[in-house]
């Protein structure tokens, strides 16, 4: 049995990110001015949910820049555990697309007061916000997205299914086990409106007082 990927797949894996980063880039260049406010998802800042429309050439520009950013500091921390990088990166990043995001459970992550946290670990990504899109909340290492951007706030869009009490309290529950797992210790209070469940997240060294 394989525990750890090979430099090979490892290989592998980065070229399949940097198709996808060229993908990405050039998807962008053609929503301005689109009909449908989901063509906008996967380029809206949690702010931008409600008026996804009203996106304009400045705000994509910064969206593109921070995503790949994000995503590439991401997968730097997915490789450190995988045992099958390139199959990892393609169910991940197959997600982040266009088509895929509307259609997807979409997870905004950011920052209330900047001042309160800082950056993250990554070296690459600086930023304080940031949006990932997946099929499943058990497919987001959540520990590993708040090691890159320590947030204590959550927008959890979600097309495929109504929030029930029952679904809302699965994915707090996932979280707050995914994060516990690598000992950050947080609560979690949801809200939804709509389609979309708002979470402020609570923990020992971060987060709303």
């Amino acid at each position: 049995m394989d525990f750890q990927t090979t430099n090979a797949d490892l290989n592998a894996g980065w070229r399949r990110f940097r198709g996808w980063e060229g993908r990405f880039a050039k998807a962008a260049n053609g929503v301005v001015g689109g009909k449908n406010s989901d063509d906008f998802v996967f380029l809206a800042k949690w702010s931008q949910i409600g008026s996804i429309d009203e996106l304009d050439n400045q705000d994509i520009d910064s969206s593109v820049e921070e995503k790949i950013a994000f995503m590439r500091s991401y997968l730097t921390r997915v490789a450190l555990e995988s045992r099958h990088f390139d199959d990892d990166v393609q169910s991940i990043l197959k997600f982040q697309s266009r088509v895929a995001a509307a259609r997807s459970l979409g997870f905004w992550f950011w920052q209330s007061d900047v001042s309160k946290f800082g950056a993250g670990t990554s070296p690459i990504f600086q930023g304080d916000q940031t949006s990932i899109f997946t099929d499943a909340e058990e497919h987001i290492d959540f520990a590993d997205v708040y090691a890159i951007l320590p947030f204590d706030c959550v927008a959890v869009r979600n097309p495929l299914e109504k929030w029930t009490t029952e679904r809302v309290s699965k994915l707090v529950a996932r979280m707050i086990w995914d994060l516990g797992f690598d000992g950050i210790e947080a609560s979690l209070t949801p809200h939804v409106t709509g389609d979309i469940l708002w979470l402020s997240v609570l923990s020992d060294d971060r987060g709303i007082e």
